[in-house]
């Protein structure tokens, strides 16, 4: 019978050769792979325990005003760590609990609006992050977030950027909350100026990354409707900063309607201007120019020039 096998090896050694050379590889990249993704799941596990990728500090800022106290950042960090591990882990209801009132009443007045406008979007799969410090003006700290897919995901290879956000950690009475989805903050204004019966009070600031948002009230006592733009009377809306640059509203994207108050009535009205976020170039004034009342015999133009 020995002899049997050992004639067949020799008549077709390189058959044999080649499967078992087959065999040993097969094992070694079971082997292999069996322990590449235990250190995956091991590492999956450890993410969401602890939830920073790249980094177990924050970067060092790279715009900052003030000074970032080192509980504060802590809190940031493990602020923004909880919020993302929430999202990664689909339990949307705990993630938007993390966010300020502000951040629910201006972006997402309910969980479902969360869900939709946002969570959807951007977690629409397992999410990997690096945070780093932005800016800092000593009520609240920006952090610039980037995400990329899973790299389990992608094959075991890390994906460039997929994504750029800006989180802003605010105190809300006694505790820390969240803006997201590059919302920095709400301020109060509470500035009016009155001229012929015709009050522009401007109440609130949104700021966000990339522009701002103002809050405004029209009110006219007059006998006639006043129309607050008019591009063929050169009418302009801007804000200014304290070295005197002007930055011009969006009133492409104001209904007609808006821009028209009548008589008698008191009109609110959302404004965003071309406002980057800028710690260093603070805005001092709002104007309105070459506004007019629609009398049907003259068009006599007002402006506001009001100090916030």
């Amino acid at each position: 019978m020995f002899n049997k096998y050992i004639r067949y090896f020799n008549q077709n050694k390189s058959k044999v050769i080649m499967i078992v050379i087959a065999v040993i590889l097969a094992f070694i990249l079971i082997q292999a792979l069996n322990q590449f993704i235990e250190d995956e799941n091991k590492s999956r596990i450890n993410e969401l325990t602890n939830t920073v990728i790249i980094d177990k500090e924050i970067k060092d800022s790279v715009i900052k005003e003030g000074s970032t106290s080192t509980e504060v950042a802590k809190k940031s960090k493990s602020m923004i760590d909880e919020f993302v591990k929430y999202c990664n882990t689909k339990n949307t209801k705990k993630a938007y609990e993390l966010l300020s009132q502000d951040c629910k009443d201006i972006l997402f007045p309910t969980e479902e609006d969360f869900i939709n406008t946002y969570y959807n979007l951007v977690f629409n799969s397992y999410k990997e992050y690096e945070i780093e410090n932005w800016v800092s003006n000593g009520n609240y700290i920006t952090y610039k977030i980037r995400y990329t897919n899973d790299a389990l995901a992608q094959g075991g290879y890390k994906s460039e950027y997929t994504l750029e956000d800006y989180y802003t950690i605010v105190k809300q009475k006694d505790d820390y909350k969240l803006n997201i989805n590059k919302f920095v903050s709400r301020e109060q204004i509470n500035k009016s100026q009155t001229k012929d019966n015709f009050s522009i009070n401007v109440v609130a600031r949104e700021n966000f990354i990339d522009y701002q948002i103002y809050e405004v009230y029209f009110n006219n006592k007059n006998a006639y409707p006043v129309k607050t733009y008019d591009e063929s009377e050169s009418s302009t809306w801007n804000v200014t900063d304290e070295r005197g640059l002007e930055y011009l509203a969006f009133t492409n994207e104001i209904p007609d309607n808006n821009l028209r108050v009548e008589s008698g009535v008191e009109k609110k009205i959302k404004i965003k201007y071309a406002k980057m976020y800028n710690l260093n170039r603070k805005i001092s004034e709002i104007k309105f120019n070459n506004m007019y009342f629609e009398n049907g015999v003259t068009k006599g133009l007002f402006s506001f020039d009001i100090s916030i």
